[in-house]
């Protein structure tokens, strides 16, 4: 079962790469089926990935139960738990719940640690702010978001794509 489990998460991310999201929710959940449920945390990992995708293609309802289905596997802390959460924000935004939106990107910058995080959402945030057009508070992300990038440094290939 482990090894239909993982196949199944790797052609769904092969097909959200290549633009077929809809193959991708099939594949999540073709994975979700055979993936034991007692693996709550891998199980989380696929309802991201199947969040995702459901939000790229504006099935809101899906994402929403996806990202709560996420959350509620997750521990109470870590970098799972921050990730639906993000999740959850991007939504929100995306259905104009601007001040939930902000407050999901809050309780993401309390809990991450890195600055890889932090910028990514400060600059999330601004976008949120520039979708109401306050302009200040946009800036005041952005310049935030600039604050945590370190000047002259390289940065590896996963942090370049966050």
């Amino acid at each position: 079962f482990l090894s239909a489990a993982v196949s199944g998460v790797y052609r769904g991310q092969i097909c959200a790469g290549i633009g077929q999201g809809g193959l991708a929710v099939g594949r999540y959940d073709r994975a979700m089926e055979v993936m034991s449920s007692q693996d709550a945390v891998g199980r989380a990992g696929v309802l991201l990935k199947r969040g995702t995708v459901q939000l790229t293609l504006a099935d809101y309802d899906g994402a929403r139960a996806s990202f709560d289905q996420c959350l509620a596997l997750v521990p109470k802390a870590g970098a799972l738990r921050n990730a639906c959460r993000e999740g959850l924000a991007d939504l929100e935004a995306k259905s104009d719940n601007f001040v939930e939106s902000q407050n999901y990107y809050q309780q993401v910058q309390t809990a991450a640690p890195d600055s890889i995080t932090q910028v990514r959402v400060n600059a999330k945030r601004a976008d949120v702010y520039l979708q109401q057009h306050d302009i200040f508070n946009a800036a005041n992300s952005l310049d935030q978001a600039l604050t945590l990038v370190t000047r002259n440094r390289q940065l590896s290939q996963e942090e370049s794509t966050d």
